[in-house]
Parts: C-alpha cells; structure tokens; sequence
C-alpha cells in the first residue's frame, strides 16, 4: 500500500486542492470548538462533511461513493487528536492506497 503525505499548513482554517488516487480533490479542514473537522469533495462530488478528525482513525468510512484509500492523521510525538498548530511540524495527514 502506497502512501502520500499531504502537506498542511498551521492554520485554523484551510481548504486545498489536490490530486488523490488519480482524482481531483478539495479537501476543507476547520477548527470547532476543541477538535478539527474535514470536508472532502472528489470532483466536485461531497464525499464526507463534518467528519471529526481523530489520531489514527480513517476518515474515510464511505468508500462506496468513488473515492478509494485512507485518509488519516498520525501524531509523530505521541497519541493525541490533530490540532491545528501542530499540522507543520507534529501532526500528518496521510493517505494510503
């Protein structure tokens, strides 16, 4: 299994353009309250909305609308859930094919 490592900026608030698994991707990450939260849309399809972002876990539960592999974060100094003033240096958002 391939993976990638999407670079992510320290912001609260951001939202990129990528190419995943050979797909045009936009990917909105945002802050409430205490933990982040994504958005994915795979050419201009909604894949996910208002998915929590959590240590670990695949946010990508919904395979079945096209959009193939593994979206995570991985805390590179511990176990904790991503926070956005890590995202340069301590917190990666990786996807796996």
């Amino acid at each position: 299994m391939a993976s990638y490592l999407i670079p992510l900026q320290n912001l609260p608030d951001q939202t990129f353009f990528i190419e995943l698994g050979g797909k045009d991707c936009e990917i909105h990450i945002y802050l409430r309250h205490r933990y982040m939260y994504m958005d994915l849309k795979v050419e201009d399809k909604q894949i996910f909305q208002g998915i929590i972002c959590l240590n670990g876990v695949n946010l990508n539960q919904y395979e079945h609308l096209g959009f193939k592999g593994e979206l995570k974060f991985i805390d590179t100094q511990g176990e904790e859930d991503p926070y956005y003033t890590g995202f340069e240096d301590r917190w990666e958002l990786v996807y796996a094919q």
